[in-house]
């Protein structure tokens, strides 16, 4: 008897016209009957073995000979495309609890490795995630996860079928990201596509009732080796919180579990009102999903949040095949699909933002600012972006900064609070007051010069508290930079010629320099690669087992014996005792707007004064009074560094917090106001009648970050001269800082002959005196305008004034206001400094008022800024004086 002949239009019609057994005319976007009843017109997911709809791949056993007919070489190169973004992007999605980034991307694909089904749902969980993220290319994304899906489904009905303990792990963690796709397709397609996956997951109802048996088998085992972590999260030696509302602090999860608990509030009433029976069905599904949101998290039944789609009812899926709106609202809008989304804050849809208005990132590296702008795509914060942006700038600005490092982050809160987290570097125990006496550059080279690092524990601490990406997935950039290279620039090539000047090269010379700066016996050049494996190595390490593997253990070890045989006298002790510490900021309101920066031993407090003064002027640089401002704001300047002598670490100076009030007091700002001569400069006693010295804090990176939230931070991290202290640990390719050089020396007058500030000191645990200013305006709403700082020694403070007037005073830009040309004068030596661009007549100008005028070349400081226009679009720019500079906004 002849076969029945299949009729296409049953096969491929709707879901609408297939549930009446009636025929479907297939019409787009609806069918005509659709299109009659006003209904939405959903099609099934193509079939898996249609004919020839699918190129084969190496998991259908397909070899490739010369007899081939087609090639499968295509659709391989788009598996390795989609395995490669799993194992760099989209696997950070699915991290949760203590299932993180060693679940994902290790123990799942090297299951996946001797699992097709799994393999296959992995590369669909993978081409969704590229579906969200690459717009122009969604509609093949969308059809190629389809694909996978439905090869998975297939397989994994097949597996269940025949179901035994040792293959419940891989079916498991494949039927996550099958229903991971199945909720999350809708939310991604929107109107790019007509196809319904969920009513093909429905359609299998033997893929449902198999998961909910692998989660009795997994309960059942007594081994589960890696598999243990999936069901039950609990951390490692705590208890579980007795408080259901307990939060672990900066949980992204955490926050994301309350948003769900008030939408199923809300259903919750909805569902009174639902007739019998679906409403035993609706009652059911939510009381069972209140339950494992409330204990994600920190655990749940039966493998918890990420289990809901598979432990639902048999009468909840009947409502789901029947079309109800409200099933579909409980499967679509479940916590799995927002956990797959975790890049969804504040309510709103990441990457549903215009673009240019998700977040920015700027610094003295374009290649880092984009690995910051990356964190932000990847659904992370500013706070996430600064982490990596900070290791990356360690990696490629290594003359200046990195984890032997210290420095000073401003934060501003999406909240509106400011925060000031001092990791500057402290002496060690054993330094004292005149251990640098009778030295010629003890406190510039060699062990003596290091200061305590603490750039680690800061980035830690704005991690845990601030971030939402894993600590490893902030770090690995720059370790994929260091290990694999990059080209040498124009920057590097430059500092590397001024660090070595007239002497001996170290950086070829030295066999511990010359491995990355000199592989070949020759000192690197212009385009070449350098690369950094021993650094990178190191930052793995931290990357896999956190900061204290830095402050204690091997790498801490390597460190302090590098130290102590360049006559240093630092010691694992000091490691292990160095802390943050949070300070006070300081505030002022400027032309309707406010400003905060930071207090000692950081110079923020300095530029509050000096544009406190100045804000006490009309008509501060408008285009008739240019000349007159210029010189206004030098003698601001000089009477800002006058005051600035006299700062130091608050925690070993007595009165030193009222001192610093006391600077932005309206009466000092009167006092200063009443002494500024429009007619003249003024000898040097006039503002700093002690005469103490100036120092130069030179050798600094500034980083800007801020998103669409309201989280904005000012960064500035130093090593301090080129290169530190000329330290680098052979085993780890750490260079340690010289940042013992920024303390005062007692006993002799400096070069220009001012005596050294007994504020400024060598203590044991003090922190030197630092010329870093990071500063943040924002508008009267609260809301950011600009994010200023600068590197550049003791001209930090003048360009961080300079750019904030730019954009305040003259409404510019934030690249328009890095390129105007500066002035620095910093009182002690007695001269007033001008770019080489500078207005030739605001020059004369000036020397005509006594200012001692010297021209320099640009490139003294440079700074990098955010500005945030009123529609909440981010303008970035980098430093146009440090050419491989960016900034960047998406």
């Amino acid at each position: 008897m002849p076969s029945r002949r299949s009729h296409t239009k049953s096969r491929k019609g709707c879901l609408h016209c297939k549930r009446r057994h009636v025929k479907c005319d297939e019409g787009t976007p609806k069918c005509s009957l659709c299109r009659k009843r006003k209904l939405q017109c959903i099609y099934p997911p193509p079939s898996a073995d249609a004919d020839g709809q699918y190129p084969p791949t190496p998991q259908d056993g397909v070899e490739t000979t010369s007899n081939s007919n087609e090639s499968p070489l295509p659709m391989r190169m788009v598996e390795m495309r989609l395995f490669h973004h799993y194992l760099t992007e989209s696997y950070i999605t699915m991290c949760q609890g203590n299932l993180d980034a060693n679940h994902f991307q290790s123990i799942v694909p090297r299951m996946a490795m001797s699992h097709p089904y799994l393999l296959d749902s992995l590369l669909a969980f993978s081409a969704l995630h590229l579906a969200s993220l690459e717009v122009d290319e969604k509609r093949q994304w969308l059809e190629t996860a389809l694909m996978y899906q439905n090869r998975a489904c297939s397989a994994l009905g097949q597996v269940l079928a025949g179901f035994s303990l040792e293959s419940c792990g891989p079916a498991f963690v494949s039927s996550i990201f099958i229903m991971l796709c199945a909720t999350a397709y809708p939310c991604i397609s929107q109107d790019s596509h007509t196809i319904d996956p969920l009513a093909h997951i429905l359609e299998t109802r033997q893929l449902i009732a198999g998961c909910s048996f692998l989660f009795q088998q997994l309960g059942q085992a007594e081994n589960l080796g890696e598999m243990k972590g999936w069901l039950q999260y609990t951390e490692p030696d705590k208890p579980e919180p007795a408080n259901e509302q307990e939060e672990k602090p900066g949980s992204e999860l955490v926050r994301l579990r309350g948003e769900l608990l008030g939408s199923l509030d809300q259903l919750r009433g909805n569902i009174d009102q639902i007739e019998e029976p679906r409403k035993a069905a609706y009652l059911h599904t939510w009381e069972f999903l209140q339950a494992a949101v409330k204990q994600w998290p920190f655990g749940g039944p039966n493998g918890g949040i990420l289990a809901f789609p598979i432990n639902i009812g048999e009468s909840y899926i009947e409502l789901l095949k029947d079309g109800e709106w409200m099933a579909r609202i409980f499967a679509l809008g479940s916590p799995l699909e927002l956990a797959s989304r975790r890049d969804r804050q504040g309510g709103h849809g990441f990457h549903d933002l215009e673009e240019g208005k998700r977040g920015a990132v700027a610094s003295e590296s374009a290649i880092c600012s984009r690995q910051g702008t990356k964190m932000l795509e990847l659904g992370g914060n500013a706070a996430d972006a600064m982490v990596a942006t900070t290791f990356c700038v360690g990696v490629i600005g290594m003359y200046h900064s990195g984890i032997a490092g210290g420095g000073f982050l401003l934060v501003k809160s999406p909240n509106g609070t400011f925060e000031f987290v001092d990791f500057r570097e402290t002496a060690p125990a054993a330094a004292f007051e005149d251990m640098f006496n009778n030295t010629s550059d003890a406190s510039t080279r060699g062990g003596l010069a290091s200061g305590v690092p603490g750039e680690l524990r800061g980035l830690e601490y704005l991690h845990n508290k601030y971030g939402v990406l894993p600590w490893a997935t902030v770090v690995r950039p720059a370790i994929k930079i260091a290990r694999n290279g990059f080209p040498v620039t124009e920057d590097l090539v430059r500092y590397m010629e001024s660090a070595v000047g007239d002497g001996e090269d170290f950086l070829s010379k030295d066999p511990t320099w010359a491995i990355d700066f000199a592989p070949n016996g020759t000192r690197l050049g212009l385009g070449d690669i350098i690369t950094r494996k021993r650094y990178a190595n190191t930052l793995e390490t931290i990357a896999n087992e956190g900061v204290d593997a830095f402050y204690s253990g091997p790498i801490a070890e390597k460190m302090i014996q590098a130290v102590q045989a360049a006559n240093g006298t630092m010691t694992l002790d000091d490691l292990r005792n160095y802390t943050v510490l949070i300070r006070d900021v300081a505030q002022i309101d400027y032309r309707g707007y406010k400003i905060t920066s930071t207090t000692a031993p950081s110079s923020g407090i300095v530029a509050m004064n000096i544009l406190k003064v100045l804000g006490t002027y009309d008509q501060f640089f408008t285009a008739q009074n240019v000349n007159l401002s210029t010189h206004r704001l030098d003698e601001a300047m000089r009477f800002g560094y006058g005051l600035r002598a006299n700062l130091g670490d608050p925690l070993f100076l007595d009165g030193l917090d009222q001192y610093q009030k006391d600077m932005l007091k309206q009466s000092t700002i009167d006092e200063i106001r009443h002494k500024l001569s429009d007619l003249r400069t003024q000898n040097v006693s006039v503002y700093d009648p002690e005469g103490y010295e100036s120092l130069e804090t030179p050798g600094t990176s500034h980083i800007a970050t801020a998103d669409h939230t309201g989280l904005a931070i000012s960064e500035i991290t130093t090593i301090n001269l080129l290169f530190g202290s000329k330290v680098m640990v052979p085993e780890t390719g750490v260079i340690m800082n010289n940042e013992m050089d920024d303390f005062s020396v007692p006993g002799s007058s400096n070069s220009f002959g001012y005596i050294p500030s007994e504020a400024n000191f060598i203590r044991p645990g003090k922190r030197p005196l630092s010329s870093i200013t990071p500063a943040i305006v924002t508008r009267p709403n609260g809301t950011v305008f600009f994010i200023a700082g600068s590197a550049g020694g003791s001209r930090i403070i003048t360009a961080t004034v300079q750019n904030i007037i730019h954009a305040v005073d003259e409404g510019l830009s934030a690249a328009e206001a890095l390129a105007k040309p500066r002035l620095h004068d910093q009182l002690v030596p007695n001269q007033s400094s001008f770019e080489y661009a500078y207005d030739n007549a605001t020059v004369a100008f000036m020397k005509a008022r006594g200012h001692n005028v010297t021209w320099v070349a640009p490139g003294g400081s440079t700074a990098q800024a955010i500005r945030v226009l009123p529609n909440g679009t981010f303008d970035a720019a980098g430093e146009p004086r440090q050419l491989n500079s960016g900034g960047f906004a998406v």
